[in-house]
């Protein structure tokens, strides 16, 4: 490697400010493994905050290159609301993108 070892911690200080913030929809990521191969360092303008300032936008562009996808959590919600409100509720809901997969009225429900 053409690049000296006191430049590897600002290196991955860069990487990891960039793991915190998230590169990809801002949510931060977790279980990433960065191999740093070669860099070249220029005897005059060579500072550590440069070298921090290229791990980040390197590990960015990175990530953008692995085409990251965004899961979305799932889950199962029960709602019990009287029929009047129904329609406020079901418009509340798909606001947020929720799904529908079964309207059922209880018996006993008054109208």
């Amino acid at each position: 490697m053409n690049l000296s070892k006191s430049y590897l911690p600002p290196i991955e200080k860069g990487i990891r400010a960039a793991l915190e913030k998230g590169v990809f929809a801002g949510y931060p990521l977790s279980n990433v493994r960065v191999i740093v191969f070669d860099g070249k360092e220029h005897p005059v303008d060579s500072k550590p905050i440069a070298f921090e300032t290229a791990g980040r936008e390197a590990f960015k562009l990175a990530v953008m290159d692995a085409g990251p996808v965004l899961f979305e959590p799932i889950m199962t919600l029960r709602v019990t609301v009287p029929d009047a409100n129904m329609g406020d509720v079901m418009g509340d809901l798909n606001t947020g993108a929720g799904a529908f997969r079964a309207l059922t009225q209880s018996a006993g429900t008054p109208p």
